[in-house]
């Protein structure tokens, strides 16, 4: 027993001894391995995500700064106060209700209690920052209520009230992803990582450049393993790769339009503008012919309009009305690079009737054009009063006036009922077409080019 009682105490006095000598070292041991096993629990996430989730690295043409992220980003890391359904109801998302004020004026959204920004942060009523053009003003009342008070009457506002709302361009609520980190260079940024907050969704990598050639180049190096593109030479470039797969889908969101300049001398002419829109030939291998200004996908849609098409007799008969026999009709056409190729078919058609086209390429919406080309993103409600209204004189840029399609304009957005507007919409859509401000030539074809 004496004998136990002795080799305890030996063990005990060299245990303290140990202790007494190494006691920083075993402290800061305990501490570091303490941070590491609760920095390893948080980022075990991102790890799992990144090394074992299915990846996709996408590819973008697109120049993007932390203020500018592209829709398709933002729309995944966050969600709106209200959304728009396809048959025009307006529906909450992160508003729980709204009401309309006395003085029609002052529109009260009341937020959901316990939201939570991506970053586990509370989401609150001041935090909306949304931009609008002149005419509103944004009063928080409490931290789940906020108002926005308008200038003048508007029972449709809450439809402008459809994109997602982003607290310091990298914060997002109640969205499918959160942005885990973006590389930057030269101020810009070359690409982000969207983190999934949902089971069974694959991790995220968009990267962005800025030609269409170097975008191929990086799918064919493997840098990104899918990407979208209009260009059918493109297309046909990856049609014989086994280990890719292209889908095509035909994109209602946008159209390839053709805008008037209803200042030039040529176009004031109604029959100048169908004397081009009747020289254009098909372009149905690059998209859907478009019926009207507003696409298929929406409520508003009809397709009773007036429908142009090719008709050589037709454009020679207008050219004859507004030309004599002897002269041609100098026109400027502009577009951008990426529509290159459609302006040179378009151009060609047009030399038949004796239209004289000279093409111009450019890098941003031209103030002076006879013709101007380009793919226009149309709004999802079909209330188009910033591009057709005369007193809009920055984003009307056909200068286009007409006192019906203004009143129809105004008329379409002083009511909510969806069956009331539809009537609206009709006549402006009939008589959108028959004016011919522009020529709403097709939905484009999209293609996604994809690894297997």
């Amino acid at each position: 027993m004496t004998q136990l009682i002795r080799r305890v105490r030996t063990i005990w006095w060299y245990s303290a001894s140990f202790l007494q000598k190494n006691a920083k070292f075993i402290l800061t041991s305990f501490v570091a391995g303490f941070i590491m096993i609760f920095f390893f629990l948080s980022i075990y996430p991102s790890i799992n995500s990144y090394l074992f989730r299915k990846k996709e690295k996408i590819g973008l043409i697109a120049r993007v700064k932390l203020g500018s992220l592209p829709k398709i980003i933002i729309s995944q890391i966050s969600t709106p106060l209200v959304t728009i359904t396809p048959q025009g109801e307006i529906v909450p998302v992160l508003a729980n209700s709204w009401e309309i004020m006395p003085d029609k004026k002052t529109f009260r959204f009341h937020i959901k209690n316990g939201l939570k920004w991506s970053d586990g942060k509370e989401f609150k009523a001041r935090d909306i920052k949304l931009q609008f053009s002149e005419g509103v003003k944004i009063n928080v009342v409490d931290d789940l209520t906020i108002e926005f008070i308008l200038d003048q009457s508007l029972e449709v506002f809450p439809v402008y009230l459809t994109q997602p709302v982003i607290r310091n361009n990298t914060q997002g609520v109640g969205g499918p992803y959160k942005m885990q980190g973006y590389t930057k260079k030269r101020g810009f940024i070359t690409s982000i990582n969207l983190f999934p907050n949902r089971d069974k969704f694959p991790y995220k990598v968009y990267r962005f450049y800025t030609t269409a050639n170097e975008l191929s180049l990086a799918y064919k190096s493997g840098e990104i393993n899918e990407f979208e593109t209009l260009d059918r030479s493109v297309v046909d470039s990856f049609a014989a790769w086994r280990n890719t797969k292209i889908k095509r889908v035909v994109d209602y969101s946008q159209i390839m339009t053709l805008f008037f300049n209803m200042k030039s001398e040529l176009f004031k002419e109604r029959d100048a503008r169908k004397a081009v829109t009747y020289s254009i030939k098909s372009f149905d291998e690059y998209g859907v012919p478009a019926v009207g200004s507003i696409p298929p996908i929406s409520w508003a849609h009809m397709n009773d309009v007036k429908q142009y098409g090719y008709n050589l007799n037709k454009a020679t008969e207008g050219a004859d009305k507004i030309l004599s026999s002897t002269e041609e009709a100098k026109i400027k056409l502009y577009t951008f690079l990426d529509y290159a190729g459609i302006a040179e078919k378009i151009k060609t058609d047009l030399k038949k009737v004796r239209f004289d086209v000279s093409l111009k390429l450019v890098s941003f919406i031209p103030d002076e054009f006879d013709m101007f080309l380009t793919i226009w993103d149309v709004p999802q409600d079909p209330d188009q009063y910033i591009f057709w209204h005369s007193k809009q004189t920055v984003t009307n840029i056909t200068h286009y006036n007409n006192a019906k399609i203004d009143k129809l304009l105004e008329d379409g957005r002083e009511v909510v009922n969806v069956q009331q507007r539809k009537k609206i919409y009709r006549d402006f859509q009939k008589v959108i077409v028959d004016d011919l401000p522009a020529y709403f030539m097709y939905y484009p074809y999209v293609y996604t080019i994809k690894r297997k």
